[in-house]
């Protein structure tokens, strides 16, 4: 019995207003903030791998927090520890990097749903062409922190094989930030592009967006690289149970679109409607008389009545004679 009432999870009542607040901004919203990241390090991390995880950090700032004491944390075989460290932190974004015999420079990225391991990737970093930001200093002052990046996919792999779409979605998810309604095309400075290798590989390539003068409207778009240059390979992947991923797919019923009636959305985006009327009598609309026609009418009236009075005249006089 006491081992049981340590384990159970000790619910503390909010005394003061600021954690009030704080654990307000905790709970569900309609719409949510910006996915935090937290990066941590295994027992053992080389050089390439605390780097990287320094480099993702700085992509991801301000929602990014760093820990760069070791750990003793397998992800992959036990995932409790994960969870605690992003409940705790608010994150549900992580990154993991850890060096050893049997898997070398090996960085797991992951995220959460309702502070649960929702999706895990685990990569090798190669490390004859890992080159950090570090190497691109000179270059990095043109690229903002904490700006929403554009993502270019290039290979058929990100549409057809299913690890390559989840992938895509994955890091999506992992760099984009707050959800926005308009987003001002000057304001992007950076992308993020992902090609597809071979033997189960992504190339991960980090560029800055210079604008520069063409001599027109449209300005001339060169791309600087930035760092970090990573080529990824897949080594393993954890999916959560279909129905945490259904429930986390579902959409509040607030902010689902509702159909409104006899208005309907075109290919082009446009709306059209639909009007319902009654049928009507033309007998008995009143027109509008033009002039010319009136005049027209009347002259033909006034030549069929001449016409019919010569006919009678000519009837009158032919029953008079016999």
């Amino acid at each position: 019995e006491p081992n049981q009432i340590s384990n159970m999870k000790r619910t503390v009542k909010p005394k003061t207003r600021r954690s009030i607040r704080a654990i307000k901004q905790k709970e569900p919203k309609l719409v949510e903030n910006g996915k935090k990241l937290l990066t941590l390090k295994g027992q053992k991390t080389g050089e390439i791998v605390s780097q990287a995880l320094k480099d993702l950090h700085m992509m991801k700032k301000p929602d990014s927090i760093s820990f760069s004491r070791p750990n003793k944390i397998l992800p992959f075989e036990d995932q409790s520890s994960v969870e605690f460290l992003c409940q705790r932190n608010d994150c549900s974004l992580f990154a993991f990097g850890s060096h050893s015999k049997k898997r070398p420079n090996n960085l797991i990225l992951g995220r959460c749903y309702n502070f649960q391991v929702l999706h895990m990737y685990e990569f090798g970093i190669n490390p004859k062409t890992f080159k950090s930001a570090g190497n691109f200093s000179e270059r990095r002052a043109t690229a903002r922190v904490g700006v929403r990046p554009c993502f270019v996919f290039d290979g058929s792999q990100f549409e057809l094989e299913p690890k390559y779409v989840q992938f895509k979605n994955f890091i999506v998810d992992f760099f984009r930030g707050e959800v926005r309604q308009s987003i001002n095309l000057a304001g992007l400075s950076r992308v993020i592009v992902c090609t597809a290798g071979k033997d189960d590989s992504v190339m991960f390539r980090h560029y800055a967006i210079q604008f520069k003068k063409s001599g027109s409207k449209t300005p001339r778009v060169e791309l600087d690289e930035i760092g970090p240059s990573m080529d990824l390979s897949f080594r393993r992947t954890h999916e959560a149970a279909k129905e945490v991923q259904k429930s986390s797919m579902r959409k509040p019923k607030e902010l689902k679109a509702r159909n409104i009636k006899n208005i309907s959305t075109g290919n082009l985006g446009h709306n059209v409607g639909r009007i319902h009327m009654h049928r009507q009598d033309l007998g008995k609309i009143a027109l509008k008389k033009q002039r010319g026609h009136s005049y027209k009418r009347r002259k033909l009236e006034k030549a069929a009545e001449a016409q019919q009075k010569k006919v009678t005249e000519s009837s009158v006089a032919d029953s008079m004679t016999d």
